[in-house]
């Protein structure tokens, strides 16, 4: 009596798993970029509120902003009235993971002023991961949320 595996019920199972995983490596694949788009999301909202509220509570007595280098990977939380003049030691230096890039569209460098903490501009700010877009929106009264 043979007790083993003939070799096509071992290549039978081999074929089912590499089914089974082509199958589900894309959908795998997907769900980790979503996840990985929404927590860049959340962080660049983050920033933009705590500058906001830093600009409220007149920390420094001074204004605070957020400025965006498309295509770099990192975007800067900094103090002063704009991102030329501002205070350098307190820069604060956000990196985003891998593929993902945050987007200004035409709100590259948002500023916060003092006491109302009403922003210099309004738009969008698109965070991206390959065809996946998320966006970000300031309205005129400081208001930040998702799209």
């Amino acid at each position: 009596m043979n007790r083993g595996f003939s070799l096509l019920e071992l290549l039978l199972v081999i074929a089912l798993l590499i089914f089974l995983v082509g199958l589900t490596l894309p959908i795998s694949l997907y769900f980790f970029q979503t996840i990985l788009l929404d927590k860049a999301t959340i962080t660049v909202i983050d920033t933009l509120r705590r500058a906001q509220l830093q600009a409220m509570l007149q920390k420094n007595d001074s204004s605070f902003g957020v400025k965006i280098f498309p295509g770099a990977y990192y975007y800067v939380l900094f103090q002063g009235d704009s991102y030329d003049s501002r205070v350098q030691n307190e820069d604060e230096y956000f990196f985003v993971w891998g593929d993902i890039e945050v987007v200004s569209g035409r709100v590259d460098e948002l500023v916060f002023s003092k006491f109302t903490g009403t922003p210099s501009i309004t738009g969008t700010v698109y965070v991206t991961l390959g065809n996946n877009i998320e966006g970000i929106n300031i309205n005129s009264e400081g208001k930040i949320e998702r799209q």
